[in-house]
């Protein structure tokens, strides 16, 4: 894990753990690190331990979300169409096979908008899944609820960052 808060280098150094500091880097490494240590953050201790552990709780429920999402949708198209209304049943019948390719697409525009300059990378990548998304679903390549559950997994990653490659590594597994 990194950070470059020197109260969380400090926070660390007195649970016990290692700092490493590199001459010139802004980052401080520090291990060993714990899964669960992800979905802490410096704010949960500012307030009250309810709302905290409400954090913590959304926190897991959106990372498991933007992994299992994308799967879970394509398992209820393929494997148990029953589960799910008939209306919306027919509307992703031929686009249950796009959802990697929206994931896929959407990391593309993501990467594409943080390359840009600051100042254009959010509204370029905005405009353009907005654009890319619509021309889809017009097209009839893909259907809303793809479009849907794709964003709302790639949303649901924001939620804790320092665990955001290995969520997007297991979403397209």
């Amino acid at each position: 894990r990194y950070t470059e808060r020197p109260i969380v280098a400090a926070a660390k150094l007195r649970e016990g753990k290692f700092v490493i500091l590199v001459n010139g880097s802004p980052s401080a490494l520090i291990l060993p690190t714990l899964f669960c240590e992800n979905f802490e953050c410096l704010d949960d201790y500012a307030g009250t331990a309810y709302f905290a552990s409400f954090l913590r709780v959304l926190k897991y429920i959106s990372f498991y979300l933007s992994i299992f999402l994308p799967g879970v949708f394509v398992c209820w198209a393929v494997y148990l169409p029953e589960l799910l209304p008939p209306q919306l049943l027919f509307k992703i019948e031929a686009a249950e096979q796009a959802t990697p390719l929206v994931i896929l697409m959407l990391e593309i525009i993501r990467e594409a908008g943080l390359r840009m300059p600051q100042t254009l990378g959010h509204s370029v990548s905005l405009i353009a899944a907005l654009i890319i998304g619509d021309a889809a679903i017009a097209a009839g390549l893909m259907s809303t609820p793809v479009i849907l559950t794709a964003a709302a997994a790639s949303i649901a990653v924001f939620v804790t960052p320092s665990l955001y490659e290995v969520a997007t590594v297991l979403r397209l597994v």
